[in-house]
């Protein structure tokens, strides 16, 4: 169980994943705003402690070890 702050943070986590996976996966377009986002959000909730981080860093973990192949056939453009 958790509570209601941590849970909804969980959610907001998986929810932005999943929405990051589907722009990565467009065979024409892959865009990395979400996973731009997914980033700022890791680096600003570290400093949560460490049980809460922790269930974020589950959903984070699986994120970035499934794109990350992916990434290294999008070609970046700044």
């Amino acid at each position: 169980m958790c509570n209601f702050a941590l849970c909804v943070a969980v959610d907001f986590v998986e929810s932005l994943c999943a929405v990051s996976d589907q722009e990565l996966s467009s065979p024409t377009h892959p865009r990395m705003f979400s996973l731009q986002k997914i980033i700022e959000i890791s680096y600003y909730n570290m400093d949560r402690v460490r049980l809460e981080w922790s269930r974020m860093w589950e959903v984070l973990g699986v994120h970035f070890n499934t794109v990350s192949p992916q990434l290294r056939t999008v070609n970046i453009v700044i």
